[in-house]
């Protein structure tokens, strides 16, 4: 099963942004994926200052009308990384997940949970929550190559999440991102690989990459990585591009039987 990711450096110019999405999308379809992924706020990269006056509405999104038609018109599954769409009935958005079918339609969607408020130790403050709603359900959905389960970027560091999702059956989690530089450095690798190697699942991680507009900087080097924990595709970290690597799912199911992990659970 050949899969691919998406690695870019958004701006804050949705056209742009969905013009180099759609030229890679076709790559993508040349290359015979199956399943694509774009990374977190693919279609628009912004500061919180221009969050609520760049972003879609729930009821109408561009971006997400501009990929049901590319999965619609590549014929493979696209799992829309995340987009920022306003609530009808509040000042505030979701960082929103659409998992996509071939046929185009919308097969679940996720809204991010946890929300990064932190500062670095280099002065830089993130404060997610002062303008977006966190989502309060774990989703995974069933297809025809196996189960998928939905997070995006800060989730990562919170395991109990990947376990629920493991619990359900997930083969394969998504982590779209837009992961800072230095957070980046720190810990991206190890945590997608713990949650990996934890819950014997396949890694699908799109991030952001290079620097964009207001000094913000993230991290690039998507990966996706097998059930032990093995890199199967690392990005550079600051080339957009789409990266692409084939899962071994057989292999899966033979490591599961050979050590049952999800079975040898005392906690719940």
């Amino acid at each position: 099963m050949r899969v691919g990711l998406v690695q870019m450096a958004s701006t804050e110019r949705v056209e742009e942004n969905l013009s180099k999405v759609e030229n890679w999308l076709s790559r993508a379809k040349e290359e015979n994926c199956l399943l694509v992924a774009l990374p977190e706020v693919f279609n628009c990269f912004t500061h919180d200052d221009l969050k609520l006056e760049l972003c879609e509405s729930v009821e109408e999104s561009p971006s997400l009308e501009f990929c049901k038609e590319q999965a619609r018109k590549n014929g493979f599954y696209l799992l829309a990384g995340s987009i920022n769409l306003k609530l009808s009935d509040q000042e505030r958005v979701v960082n929103r997940s659409h998992f996509i079918g071939p046929d185009g339609s919308v097969l679940c969607h996720y809204d991010k949970i946890h929300l990064f408020d932190v500062t670095l130790s280099d002065g830089r403050e993130y404060r997610e929550s002062r303008l977006t709603c966190p989502g309060e359900e774990v989703v995974s959905h069933s297809c025809d190559f196996g189960v998928v389960g939905l997070s995006v970027c800060y989730d990562l560091r919170f395991p109990e999440l990947y376990r629920q999702l493991g619990k359900v059956g997930s083969q394969m989690f998504f982590v779209p991102s837009a992961f800072t530089r230095k957070t980046g450095k720190a810990h991206w690798k190890m945590l997608l690989q713990a949650r990996a190697v934890e819950n014997q699942a396949f890694v699908i991680a799109p991030n952001q990459c290079g620097v964009h507009e207001r000094g913000m900087e993230t991290y690039g080097n998507s990966l996706i990585l097998d059930p032990w924990g093995e890199v199967l595709v690392q990005a550079p970290e600051e080339e957009e591009g789409l990266f692409t690597a084939e899962l071994d799912l057989a292999s899966q199911k033979s490591l599961q039987e050979r050590m049952p992990v999800l079975n040898h659970r005392r906690l719940s």
